[in-house]
């Protein structure tokens, strides 16, 4: 089994409704692990800070 890599934004090849919650963020508020991950099958998940 191979290591995930946690500087990517996509955790999945091919599936743009998951991403890793640090590397899209940027406001210092929201603390969050290597691996968090949020799924939204709505909006752009790497909106997620704009959406919350």
């Amino acid at each position: 089994m191979a290591i995930p890599d946690a500087k990517k934004i996509y955790p999945r090849i091919g599936d743009a409704d998951i991403v890793y919650l640090k590397n899209v963020i940027d406001n210092a508020n929201i603390k969050v692990g290597d691996f968090t991950i949020y799924d939204d099958l709505v909006y752009d998940p790497r909106d997620f800070q704009k959406i919350m």
